[in-house]
Formats: C-alpha cells, structure tokens, sequence
C-alpha cells in the first residue's frame, strides 16, 4: 500500500512523527473548516474535567467527539492516537477513562451513542473480541464508524460486516483526522502538537 512506505506522500518522513502531525493538521484543518460549518453542532451538557473524557465518568458530562474501539493488547499503540486527537482538541472517549463503580458496558453504549464519530482499531487481538466486535457494530449501525488497523495487519482478517469499509493505519494521522471530518468532527489547528 502507498501508505506503508517511507513518506506519506507529501515527503513527510514516517519517523518525523511531530512535523508529521503538523502536517495532517494544517492539511486537515482546510477541511476541518469547511465541515465543521456544515455540521449540525451537538449540545454538551459540561466541559469535561482536566484529565478526564467527556461520557465515560461520574454524573452528567457531554459528549465526547470520538469514541475508540480497540483491543487492550493494542493499548500503547492507541495511546498515542488518543494523545494525537486529544492535542488538536477533539475530545476522546475510551474505556481507560472509566471510573471506578460505573456501569462499563452502558458507560460505553452510551459514549458511542453521543460521540459524532467511533474509530475502530483492528487487530489480530481486536477481531476475537466480543466487546471490539460489539462496540464496532454499535457504531456502524449508527453510521459513525471509521476502521483503522494496526501497521502489519492482514486486512483479510477484518470480521465479516466490517470488509467494506475502508480501513486506514493508526498511523496514518491526517487521513484518520480527514476521515473524522467527514462525520463534522474538526481538529483545532491552533492547538500545540508536539
């Protein structure tokens, strides 16, 4: 695939990861502007705490931009995605913010409900599990969905239903902050990434 070789397309080096975000963000942000006109905003109840994602803690919270699916193997990989939304100000839900004592499943259901947009992250691990599978499925028939993989994924393992999306590397920052667009989910080209 052209999106596995060395550079990105535009010349970014792979390994240059922070000029890499940067460069998504002012490429997304072109887009970003444009949907984020079109889109429909959503209410939001209460600016999420410091430290903490909008729908997965105690009490009333709005809702979070996007929801992640992953498998908890892939957690370190996912992290950085997280970090990467996070610094361009979209709000994430995922199932680390959870609070001790709260309903885990409806927490979840409930965040995928209210966020414009749910990534799944794909993996030989996220394929046999029930929650990946359900959280995916949830999204999908919410019209939410955008499938990612982890690099090195065989794309002919992703679970029947899911095959006719398009489904991009975690990697691969600008097209997953294009992808959100899509679903009126901007990054903020103002904010810091380091």
């Amino acid at each position: 695939m052209a999106n596995d070789a060395t550079t990105n397309g535009g010349g970014i080096s792979r390994g240059d990861g922070a000029a890499r975000r940067r460069a998504a963000i002012q490429a997304a942000a072109v887009t970003s502007k444009k949907s984020r006109r079109a889109a429909t905003p959503r209410a939001r109840t209460q600016p999420a705490a410091p430290g903490r994602t909008n729908g997965v803690g105690p009490g009333p919270t709005a809702a979070a931009d996007v929801f992640i699916a992953y498998a908890h193997s892939d957690g370190a990989s996912v992290a950085q995605l997280v970090d990467d939304l996070r610094q361009t100000g979209i709000s994430v839900a995922w199932d680390r913010d959870i609070l001790a004592g709260r309903q885990f499943r409806k927490d979840i259901q409930t965040a995928i409900r209210d966020a414009a947009a749910a990534i799944v992250v794909w993996s030989d691990a996220a394929v046999d599990s029930h929650f990946v599978m359900d959280e995916a499925d949830l999204a999908l028939t919410q019209n939410k969905l955008v499938t990612t993989h982890v690099d090195g994924f065989d794309h002919g393992k992703i679970p029947m239903g899911f095959r006719q999306l398009q489904s991009i590397s975690i990697a691969d920052f600008g097209r997953i902050a294009l992808s959100l667009a899509a679903f009126g989910v901007a990054v903020d080209a103002e904010q810091p990434v380091t």
